[in-house]
């Protein structure tokens, strides 16, 4: 099976890359593709470092069952500003999807 290369595009509505609070991670492995969309509250420098947090959670965790990865991710952020998340897994030679979604007031 041909192995099929992701690339994000990451660009800012109004302000800098460097002020958004939005986040896209794109990660396939053994025959599966972990997709998750998170948008942090609000804008600027605070709200994009708690995505690049998010984004090294997901890096460390996103093998993991989906409940978990969402349960961690909450855990992980307890404190920081809310936000939207959500997260999917698709199994590629079958199609099957898992997702899970969570709106979160304050981490």
């Amino acid at each position: 099976m041909e192995k099929i290369e992701y690339a994000m595009i990451l660009r800012a509505l109004l302000w800098d890359v460097s002020e958004c609070g939005d986040l896209g991670y794109i990660k396939e492995y053994d025959n599966k593709c972990f997709v998750c969309l998170i948008d942090i509250l609000g804008h600027g420098k605070v709200a994009r470092s708690i995505a690049v947090n998010a984004e090294e959670y997901l890096e460390a965790n996103y093998q993991r069952n989906l409940i978990d990865v969402m349960n961690g991710l909450h855990k992980h952020l307890y404190g920081s500003r809310g936000g939207v998340v959500l997260m999917c897994r698709l199994d590629i030679p079958t199609g099957y999807t898992d997702w899970e979604t969570s709106v979160y007031r304050n981490w």
